[in-house]
């Protein structure tokens, strides 16, 4: 089968967040965009364990909304074999990941393959994963080892950003966290730190910019070298709306 088998159109069925593939003549037509992130779950309408996934899909879809596309693939659709042959689907459930700014499909015309995910079937691990697929752009660290705190701090106001500091008992990237660096690209700096893995550094700077808060805590650091502790609601929109007032291009 030579590549033009691709040249078709597409049908795609969609609902808020999440697009399932129903019927089909060229993939071109959905993976032509060079500038997105394609999250595909490969699923079977009559497997029991692919409908019980179902919820988790739901959740993923909504979490990342605007940052990746998850697209579904029911195997039992004949007209996707050739599709599900070429990107080597062996089971189901299962996902892939096509990341943001590769070729698709490559100048011969055949399908580029695909990232294959082998972790845990839970939604922050499916999450995270996805999320591999969106280059961090250089506005994204993490601090995970014991370092001179001095060091550090001369690291974070040697930025030419504003940085936002998320001292974390996670070991996991924060995916919120991580959408947040997204949307704030080359505006602020983000940086993590897990103080399970450098309890020192992570006292420290706690004790020089957030005193008496315990937990996670999320704090901006500017410029002069002030600290802006985050204190409203943990999620998404609060968070934006927060940050905004120390992005740089803000009004």
């Amino acid at each position: 089968v030579c590549g033009g088998v691709f040249f078709f159109l597409l049908a795609l069925v969609c609902s808020a967040q999440k697009e399932t593939v129903s019927s089909f003549s060229d993939v071109h037509h959905l993976l032509q965009s060079n500038s997105e992130v394609f999250l595909l779950h490969f699923t079977d309408s009559t497997d029991v364990m692919s409908q019980r996934l179902l919820p988790l899909v739901d959740e993923v879809a909504e979490t990342l909304d605007g940052f990746v596309r998850v697209v579904i693939f029911d195997v039992r659709n004949s007209n996707l074999s050739f599709v599900l042959s070429a990107w080597g689907v062996q089971a189901v459930p299962s996902f892939k990941l096509l990341p943001q700014g590769s070729r698709r499909p490559n100048n011969e015309g055949f399908l580029k393959l695909p990232l294959a995910y082998d972790g845990l079937m839970t939604a922050e691990s499916v999450k995270r994963f996805a999320l591999q697929g969106i280059p961090s752009r250089g506005t994204f660290a993490r601090i995970d080892k014991e370092a001179k705190v001095t060091v550090v701090q001369d690291q974070l106001l040697s930025l030419s950003l504003n940085v936002s500091v998320l001292i974390t008992d996670k070991e996991t990237t924060s995916v919120l966290f991580r959408r947040l660096a997204h949307r704030f690209t080359d505006r602020l700096h983000f940086t993590e730190v897990v103080q399970t893995r450098c309890p020192k550094v992570a006292k420290q700077l706690r004790d020089a910019y957030a005193p008496e808060r315990s937990g996670s805590v999320l704090f901006v650091l500017d410029r002069s070298g002030q600290s802006h502790i985050f204190t409203g609601e943990s999620k998404l929109h609060p968070m934006i709306d927060w940050l905004e007032g120390f992005a740089s291009g803000s009004v």
